[in-house]
């Protein structure tokens, strides 16, 4: 893996963790309390994994070229 591609995965893992551990369970809380459905971040939440693929794959199809 090249040093691009490895930033890359590292921040994606970070946005992971933040999206997955933070909002998520953060979204939760306030809807069991009242509050409106986030469906920006249900929408996020399913399309996250298909973005992170996404976003991979432009550094790897660069490095193919070389």
């Amino acid at each position: 893996m090249t040093g691009k591609e490895e930033k890359m995965q590292r921040f994606l893992n970070v946005l992971g963790i933040f999206v997955y551990g933070i909002c998520l369970p953060l979204s939760c809380l306030f809807m069991v309390l009242g509050e409106r459905i986030p469906y920006g971040l249900i929408a996020a939440w399913v399309l996250f994994p298909y973005m992170e693929q996404s976003a991979m794959e432009q550094p790897r199809r660069k490095e193919a070229k070389r």
